[in-house]
């Protein structure tokens, strides 16, 4: 993420990092599997688009593994075999045009961050929380490319703040990170929801 005006959309990262960083690490696993669900489909768009030139056969199984401590399924484990494998798929600027690097980027780190805060050798940090509305951020930036070049960007990043879609995603970031702060694992019906809802991480320009 760009650097953000303290006003504005960085204040507010760092108020749900700040919420983050006082979970425990089943409420961090909680969150990021939440994250790295609702942004995995763009992993399939990223393949689609790149006519499978980049895949990520390690995604599911991340996911599976992070679902699985935080809903008490399992105990912490050492990621950091997975974790290497995961972060060796993915695409840099250098290697994949924007947007696609940005939401495959975004992805894979929410669901790297799961995997640090369910694993017995790393820590999870609160502001990794970002990456979850990376894709989002960009997508708007592009829509927006002219307030942000004839206003600025300190102008549009509080601006954007009264979007529908970022409220939206903000809005469910700070429920999720909530509901951990009261206890976990959270029962089923609870997190099935919550990934249902998670859509709202996805751009809606998709």
């Amino acid at each position: 993420m760009t650097p953000l005006d303290e006003g504005g959309l960085r204040a507010e990262v760092r108020r749900l990092a700040d919420m983050l960083s006082g979970v425990t690490p089943r409420g961090k696993a909680t969150v990021f599997a939440l994250c790295g669900k609702g942004l995995a489909p763009l992993l399939n768009l990223v393949e689609s688009h790149t006519d499978g030139r980049w895949a990520f056969p390690e995604a599911q199984d991340a996911i599976a593994e992070v679902e699985a401590y935080a809903m008490g399924r399992s105990a912490g484990r050492n990621h950091a075999a997975l974790r290497s494998r995961l972060m060796e798929s993915v695409p840099h600027g250098h290697d994949l045009d924007s947007p696609w690097s940005t939401y495959a980027q975004a992805a894979l780190t929410c669901i790297d961050a799961g995997l640090a805060a369910s694993s017995v050798l790393d820590t999870c940090k609160g502001i990794w929380i970002q990456y979850s509305i990376e894709p989002l951020v960009t997508s708007l930036q592009y829509r927006d490319e002219e307030i942000v070049i004839s206003q600025g960007e300190a102008f549009w990043e509080r601006e954007i703040l009264t979007d529908r879609a970022m409220v939206n995603a903000l809005d469910f970031l700070r429920r999720i990170v909530s509901s951990v702060e009261r206890g976990v694992p959270l029962p089923e019906v609870q997190y099935r929801e919550l990934v249902r809802e998670s859509v709202v991480l996805i751009p809606e320009s998709l």
